[in-house]
């Protein structure tokens, strides 16, 4: 069924008759008036409506940021911080007990069911995140200093809900780290040194470098 309204070009009020036609199938079913004023409610109504609204799915745990790219394509991006706390790790050979790591912000890259890192920088302080939060290094290995992660040849399963995204970090911590792209640190220790001393440790602040980004230049 067509809708069609006529407003005369010279309207001097909101009390101005509205001349409007019920139309299906080029047939004219129903002919009324009302008032302009009338007629801006409803479509006001209409315009404000549930079907008219755009959600976001459940968002997961921890989510500080949701960004669509393409709702078509079903691409758009998470951001997931996880607290400063220690995590027990591989590198090599070896596995290191209780390492310390900064307080981070992981970005996800979601096409579909399909899940990758994105990027990865450390934090500093507690404090709430803006946009213009000051973005610091990853401070050991797996991550590059524009935040771009290295995973070699592991995978990152499929997702079913987006929900599940809030746990993948989990899967990068338990993925064996090497020397790849190398530590990054105030105090120029290398990787293998790094992960030693920061064992039962908590992660300085002061020793993080600064990446020369603030938040809202990787949404």
């Amino acid at each position: 069924m067509d809708l069609i309204i006529r407003i005369s070009d010279v309207i001097k009020n909101f009390e101005t008759p509205v001349d409007i036609e019920l139309i299906e199938n080029t047939l004219v079913i129903d002919k009324f008036q009302m008032r302009l004023q009338d007629l801006t409610n409803e479509l006001n109504e209409i315009k404000h409506s549930g079907e008219d609204m755009i959600e976001t799915p459940i968002l997961p745990k921890n989510c500080v940021k949701h960004v669509w790219h393409d709702m078509g394509k079903q691409e758009h991006s998470i951001f997931i911080e996880i607290p400063k706390q220690q995590w027990t790790i591989s590198f090599e050979k070896d596995k290191y007990e209780n390492v310390g790591f900064p307080r981070l912000i992981f970005k996800y890259y979601i096409k579909h069911k399909s899940v990758s890192f994105s990027k990865i920088f450390a934090l500093k302080g507690n404090s709430f995140l803006e946009d213009d939060t000051e973005l610091f290094l990853f401070p050991y290995s797996h991550v590059d200093q524009s935040g771009n992660v290295c995973m070699g040849s592991n995978v990152l399963p499929s997702i079913r809900e987006i929900q599940q995204v809030g746990m993948y970090h989990v899967l990068f911590f338990q993925s064996p780290f090497s020397t790849d792209y190398g530590a990054k640190n105030t105090k120029g220790m290398q990787v293998e040194q790094l992960f030693k001393e920061m064992q039962h440790k908590e992660f300085p602040d002061d020793w993080l470098l600064p990446a020369n980004r603030i938040l809202k230049e990787i949404y």
